[in-house]
């Protein structure tokens, strides 16, 4: 996408287009970077990165249905965070 969005590929404004590239560029480069500070971070304290997403969630919902969020939050810090670079890093392969 990055050889077709500089070209000259319709008469209309082509501003929409590539600010979107830039923000879906800026989003893959920021991802990888949240990877890593993730890593950092469960090296650091595992209980307390768990516990953040429990605090938004518990503000703008209930209390008391926060402490599932809780339970998803440590199975996903130990289980599912390879998800995000697994999707990012074949979708750059040819073929």
């Amino acid at each position: 996408m990055a050889k077709y969005v500089f070209i000259d590929f319709r008469e209309s404004s082509k501003t929409g287009s590539r600010l979107l590239f830039f923000n879906q560029v800026l989003k893959l480069v920021m991802s990888y970077a949240a990877i890593l500070l993730m890593l950092f971070f469960i090296s650091m304290d595992p209980v307390l990165w768990s516990g953040f997403p429990v605090l938004f969630y518990a503000k703008r919902y209930n209390l008391s249905e926060s402490f599932w969020a809780y339970s998803y939050n440590i199975v996903y810090t130990f289980g599912l965070f390879w998800i995000t670079p697994y999707a990012i890093t074949p979708a750059s392969k040819k073929g």
